[in-house]
């Protein structure tokens, strides 16, 4: 069986040419929505121990359905005893908030053969923290880049710098629906090629640039990109 290599839908997307909506839309067209598929995470498991780092998520020996969260101790003291971080609650949601994101989020169709291709780890990273991001979990230690000399060098560096870099895609570029379209589409059928042009008309590279030019016109200054509670109700068609 053939890995499926290429997919394009039609872009939802209008074009740079036309009038601008006021908002910095850049022509957007109707907001995104889709019908979500969670993946079959039938448990997750919290272990508090000592290791390295500070968090990480992994499937169980049982089958990789049932998931484990292993959380640090040792960050733990360190954020509750050190007075450094002035809400180690908030900081302690974030971080699981990232994690169970792992334990739902796709990478490739279920059974799919060994080279169907996977997105890089950074947008794997990047998604977690959006969402975080979103979920108004933002720690006081990210910084926005208010410039595009101020971004990270590449998209997919990760976590807070390709979760700014996704809120834009979300709350300018297209509309709220554009990270979780992302998550469904690969679920469809992996990291395809064309997998940015099909779904938002262009390239990641040509978004990054555009991205950019939207940072050194005054975008990332006062724009509200975290939030609260279910942001997501809006566009999930539940039909």
């Amino acid at each position: 069986m053939m890995a499926l290599r290429k997919v394009h839908i039609p872009a939802i997307l209008g074009s740079r040419d036309e009038k601008d909506d006021g908002e910095g839309g850049w022509g957007r067209q109707e907001q995104p929505t889709f019908h979500p598929t969670p993946p079959p995470t039938r448990s997750i498991t919290l272990l508090l121990h000592t290791i390295s780092g500070v968090a990480y998520t992994t499937g169980t020996e049982l089958d990789n359905d049932h998931k484990e969260i292993h959380l640090s101790l040792s960050y733990i003291e360190t954020i509750t005893t050190n007075g450094n971080n002035s809400n180690p609650t908030a900081e302690l949601t974030g971080v699981l908030t990232h994690e169970l994101v792992h334990c739902y989020q796709h990478t490739a169709p279920p059974d799919s053969p060994p080279n169907t291709p996977h997105p890089p780890g950074g947008l794997i990273e990047g998604i977690a923290d959006f969402v975080r991001l979103k979920a108004g979990l933002e720690p006081p230690h990210w910084k926005r880049p208010a410039s595009a000399k101020e971004r990270a060098d590449k998209w997919d560096e990760g976590y807070q710098h390709t979760a700014y870099f996704l809120a834009w895609l979300e709350d300018v570029k297209v509309g709220k629906g554009a990270v979780g379209m992302m998550n469904d589409r690969l679920l469809r059928v992996g990291y395809a090629d064309g997998f940015w042009e099909g779904l938002f008309g262009l390239g990641v590279l040509e978004l990054w640039e555009e991205y950019g030019v939207w940072l050194d016109g005054g975008g990332g200054t006062g724009t509200t990109t975290s939030g609260g509670g279910c942001w997501e109700d809006e566009i999930v068609d539940r039909v």
